[in-house]
């Protein structure tokens, strides 16, 4: 999981309509008793609603956009949904609030379905930065050391079930490019201490400098499993050792 940057700005059918739809689902509500007593037709327009154009093509810009949860593209784990983070049976009054939407996949809406995040918090990707919260053992997700809610932190894991085969599957196969790229970098850097020439020098340089770009591309928000990517770089020392070493010579 990683922090995601949702836009700030409300899609203009929100600013004009959020009101006013609101109003009209608690009114619904009040009549039926509760949302899950509404009927399919009413059900039905409330989903249409938010589920709206400009609503849509915010908050999943792109056919791969990613799930916020467990960074899933839509052909591994169903389409990408709209996900109400706090849910819309227990608080429709945030049915369609910007802040409360989010996109997911379907295996995590399904294993989230009805949880009252209020009362029993899990971590929210937009707001909430995962790094405080998790980190990794090899290719499993785990409570981070000194995390800011450990209960929060198990919480998230568990109830999404984040290390379910269909996420360390894949997060297995990152592992393995990146270990043959800390690989492939060391022996790089061990030339590298041993040449004298100029011109091989800057060639060895540029050769990491090339490296280091396809492994901060990893790490790139927007992409599948960036969080994990993100994880291993960052605590890599012959991946760290390149980036110093390369400062140096371009200074």
């Amino acid at each position: 999981m990683i922090k995601i940057d949702k836009s700030k700005n409300l899609p203009p059918i929100l600013v004009s309509e959020e009101k006013n739809w609101t109003k009209e689902l608690l009114d619904e509500i009040n009549k039926c008793g509760s949302f899950n007593k509404l009927p399919d037709s009413i059900k039905t327009i409330v989903s249409n609603r938010y589920k709206h154009y400009e609503i849509k093509d915010l908050l999943i810009p792109k056919p791969d956009t990613k799930c916020a949860f467990c960074e899933s593209i839509p052909n591994e784990s169903g389409y990408i949904e709209i996900e109400h983070f706090f849910p819309k049976a227990i608080y429709p009054d945030k049915t369609y609030v910007w802040e409360n939407l989010l996109p997911s996949c379907k295996r995590c809406n399904l294993k989230k379905l009805s949880l009252d995040t209020v009362k029993y918090p899990i971590v929210k990707p937009d707001i909430d930065n995962p790094e405080d919260y998790f980190s990794y053992d090899n290719i499993k997700i785990v409570v981070k050391k000194n995390t800011v809610d450990s209960k929060v932190a198990n919480r998230t894991i568990d109830r999404l079930d984040l290390n379910q085969f269909r996420l360390i599957k894949p997060r297995s196969e990152y592992l393995v490019s990146l270990v043959d790229y800390e690989s492939k970098l060391e022996k790089t850097l061990k030339e590298l201490s041993l040449s004298k020439a100029k011109s091989k020098k800057e060639r060895l340089i540029n050769n990491i400098l090339e490296s280091l770009d396809i492994l901060d591309d990893l790490k790139n928000k927007n992409r599948k499993f960036s969080g994990f990517c993100q994880n291993y770089i960052n605590n890599s020392k012959i991946i760290n050792k390149a980036r110093n070493i390369t400062k140096l010579a371009l200074k």
